[in-house]
Protein backbone atom coordinates (compact mmCIF):
# COMPACT_ATOMS: atom_id res chain seq x y z
CA UNK A 1 0.00 0.00 0.00
CA UNK A 2 2.78 2.47 0.89
CA UNK A 3 4.69 1.67 -2.31
CA UNK A 4 1.71 2.92 -4.34
CA UNK A 5 1.83 6.16 -2.34
CA UNK A 6 5.52 6.67 -3.10
CA UNK A 7 5.13 5.78 -6.77
CA UNK A 8 2.21 8.19 -7.34
CA UNK A 9 3.44 11.39 -5.74
CA UNK A 10 2.09 14.76 -6.82
CA UNK A 11 4.85 16.85 -8.43
CA UNK A 12 4.61 19.82 -6.04
CA UNK A 13 8.35 20.50 -6.26
CA UNK A 14 8.24 20.76 -10.04
CA UNK A 15 5.08 22.91 -9.88
CA UNK A 16 6.69 25.32 -7.42
CA UNK A 17 9.87 25.53 -9.49
CA UNK A 18 7.79 26.31 -12.58
CA UNK A 19 5.78 28.92 -10.65
CA UNK A 20 8.92 30.63 -9.37
CA UNK A 21 10.49 30.58 -12.85
CA UNK A 22 7.31 32.10 -14.31
CA UNK A 23 7.19 34.79 -11.61
CA UNK A 24 10.83 35.71 -12.21
CA UNK A 25 10.36 35.82 -15.99
CA UNK A 26 6.99 37.57 -16.07
CA UNK A 27 7.14 39.79 -13.02
CA UNK A 28 10.71 41.03 -13.04
CA UNK A 29 9.66 44.64 -13.70
CA UNK A 30 7.17 44.50 -10.82
CA UNK A 31 9.69 43.02 -8.38
CA UNK A 32 12.38 45.45 -9.53
CA UNK A 33 10.03 48.37 -8.90
CA UNK A 34 9.26 47.11 -5.39
CA UNK A 35 12.96 46.59 -4.70
CA UNK A 36 13.89 50.05 -5.97
CA UNK A 37 11.16 51.76 -3.94
CA UNK A 38 12.09 49.92 -0.76
CA UNK A 39 15.78 50.73 -1.30
CA UNK A 40 14.93 54.42 -1.75
CA UNK A 41 12.79 54.39 1.40
CA UNK A 42 15.51 52.69 3.45
CA UNK A 43 18.23 55.02 2.17
CA UNK A 44 16.06 58.08 2.84
CA UNK A 45 15.24 56.96 6.36
CA UNK A 46 18.87 56.12 7.06
CA UNK A 47 20.01 59.47 5.71
CA UNK A 48 17.43 61.30 7.81
CA UNK A 49 18.38 59.48 11.00
CA UNK A 50 22.10 60.03 10.36
CA UNK A 51 21.56 63.76 9.82
CA UNK A 52 20.61 64.33 13.48
CA UNK A 53 23.13 64.04 16.31
CA UNK A 54 22.64 60.79 18.24
CA UNK A 55 21.89 62.44 21.57
CA UNK A 56 19.14 64.54 19.99
CA UNK A 57 17.53 61.40 18.54
CA UNK A 58 17.74 59.69 21.92
CA UNK A 59 16.04 62.68 23.57
CA UNK A 60 13.32 62.87 20.90
CA UNK A 61 12.55 59.14 21.00
CA UNK A 62 12.55 59.21 24.81
CA UNK A 63 10.08 62.12 24.81
CA UNK A 64 7.82 60.36 22.29
CA UNK A 65 7.91 57.15 24.33
CA UNK A 66 7.13 59.04 27.54
CA UNK A 67 4.21 60.87 25.91
CA UNK A 68 2.72 57.66 24.49
CA UNK A 69 3.17 55.88 27.79
CA UNK A 70 1.38 58.66 29.69
CA UNK A 71 -1.44 58.86 27.16
CA UNK A 72 -2.13 55.14 27.35
CA UNK A 73 -2.06 55.22 31.14
CA UNK A 74 0.47 52.43 31.40
CA UNK A 75 1.86 53.55 34.71
CA UNK A 76 1.42 50.17 36.37
CA UNK A 77 4.48 48.29 37.43
CA UNK A 78 4.67 44.51 37.07
CA UNK A 79 4.85 44.24 40.86
CA UNK A 80 1.74 46.35 41.42
CA UNK A 81 -1.43 44.43 42.18
CA UNK A 82 -3.79 47.36 41.68
CA UNK A 83 -3.66 47.72 37.89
Amino acid sequence: MMQWFYDNKLPFGRWMANLIDWMVDSGSLFFDAISDNLADLIHGLTGTLLWFPPLVLIAVFTAITYAVQRRRDLQCSPLSASC
